[in-house]
């Protein structure tokens, strides 16, 4: 009797065990929150709960994990960059709570990013804001360089450097970046220094904007962003950015050298470059389209909204206005490649060297799609279409404004502008419903450049 009641035991501690162990495997698979507790940059803590660093939540979280990080101040001080390699999310505070701090910009003994992805990585970060990354290469701020995906959702990326390119932010390789309601702002590097995209990766931007980064070195390209891989630019900003200010520096808010870039529904303004002042496109093809590009300079030689070398360029419903080229070429410099301008504005724009305001083409290329107004048509070497408004006088555009929609445009006006259409019917409005604010446009009526007014 005592040896049955002795088996019976033993088979039901057994029985508890395996049920114990399959229910604590279960539970060490299924995902979780892992609650930061402290500002402390030490590792191997979180086995109590009370006392949980961000570097150690990151260590322990498994995929599909997410971390809470509460609002504080946290300074990283061992010198050590935040790797992560799996699926997990990061929620702050909000950027205005959570920061996430290397040890400075100025310094030198910590020279790596804030944040560093893997191969594995498809990492969400959210509500943060990350400054005072130093990397003496790629990525000050951020490096996404092996492959992962990262996307970054109201976030501020800020007072980032890098000696190499993209002092905010570095997507190299076969990498994903994914931005939305983000600020990249004040970061530095010598070339990029807003957002370096290169490789065979993908960047996306969303309601974001791009303001008042710059490049160290007097010949920098690439002030706001530099891409040579696939770039989709929506609803954004890119503003009062600076690349290279000596000759050779180009492409104050977006240096093109290149792959393919696409921009919709945005505004590039304010931007400050030697060459190319909003943009200096030198290879790859590009679309930028119901966009407004205006109050770029080019402080010293060509190309105030755009300077144009062996890129395809291609413009549709675009506002380029108020540009400045210290030489010539004070909305486009085409020097090579081939720029195709459909139902665009190019008017108000000067060109302080010579009689080139609006266009001017050397061994470059423009071609009119129709339904274009421009200024000032002298030198751009634009054969007219139908519907034209070529040498016709001011467009009479409003200032940069925010007249409804993400981002600031500049409004025609109803009974006095050239661009303004009545009568020619536009069918390749068909498809292009909505303007720059995301106003709908009238079939086979819609406005030459970004906005579209009441008719």
């Amino acid at each position: 009797m005592r040896v049955l009641v002795y088996r019976s035991m033993c088979l039901a501690l057994l029985l508890g065990v395996i049920s114990v162990g399959w229910v604590g495997g279960s539970e060490a698979t299924k995902p979780k929150a892992i609650h930061v507790t402290t500002t402390d940059d030490v590792p191997n803590t979180c086995v109590v709960r009370s006392y949980c660093s961000l570097r150690s939540a990151i260590a322990v979280a498994q995929p599909g994990d997410k971390i809470v990080i509460p609002a504080g101040y946290f300074h990283l001080t061992t010198n050590q960059t935040l790797t992560i390699n799996e699926k997990v999310k990061l929620l702050g505070a909000g950027a205005a709570q959570t920061e996430i701090v290397g040890n400075g910009v100025s310094q030198t003994s910590f020279m790596q990013p804030v944040f560093t992805f893997g191969s594995a990585a498809n990492a969400t970060l959210e509500g943060l804001t990350i400054s005072g990354g130093s990397h003496s290469g790629n990525g000050g701020g951020i490096s996404n360089s092996a492959g992962g995906s990262v996307t970054l959702v109201s976030d501020v990326i800020s007072d980032n450097g890098a000696t190499g390119e993209g002092g905010g932010i570095a997507n190299e390789g076969a990498s994903t970046l994914k931005i939305s309601k983000t600020f990249i702002t004040n970061n530095q590097a010598s070339g990029g220094a807003g957002i370096e995209n290169a490789g065979t990766g993908t960047l996306t931007m969303t309601r974001s904007t791009v303001a008042g980064n710059f490049d160290t070195l007097a010949t920098g390209a690439g002030g706001g962003i530099i891409n040579d891989a696939t770039a989709v630019i929506t609803k954004s900003t890119i503003t009062n950015n600076t690349a290279g200010l000596s000759s050779g520096g180009g492409g104050g808010g977006l240096f093109g050298s290149g792959g393919t870039l696409t921009i919709k529904q945005s505004t590039i303004f304010g931007n400050h470059a030697a060459d190319g002042g909003g943009f200096y496109l030198q290879v790859g093809t590009s679309h930028i389209q119901d966009s407004t590009i205006a109050e770029n300079n080019a402080t010293s030689q060509t190309g105030g909204g755009f300077e144009v070398l062996g890129n395809t360029l291609t413009l549709l419903r675009d506002t380029i206005a108020k540009n400045d080229a210290h030489v010539e070429g004070g909305g486009i410099q085409a020097g090579s490649g081939t720029t195709f301008l459909q139902a665009t504005i190019l008017g108000e724009n000067t060109a302080s060297g010579t009689t080139h305001p609006d266009c001017n083409a050397i061994a470059g290329t423009l071609v009119s799609h129709d339904f274009n107004v421009v200024q000032d048509s002298n030198t751009c070497n634009l054969t007219a279409g139908p519907h034209d408004r070529f040498d016709l006088g001011d467009p009479n555009l409003g200032g940069l404004a925010f007249n409804g929609g993400p981002t600031e445009t500049m409004s025609i006006m109803k009974n006095a502008s050239l661009a303004v259409r009545r009568d020619a019917s536009d069918p390749s409005c068909n498809g292009h419903t909505r303007d720059q604010r995301g106003k709908l446009r009238p079939d086979n009526r819609c406005d030459s450049g970004a906005f579209q007014v009441t008719h």
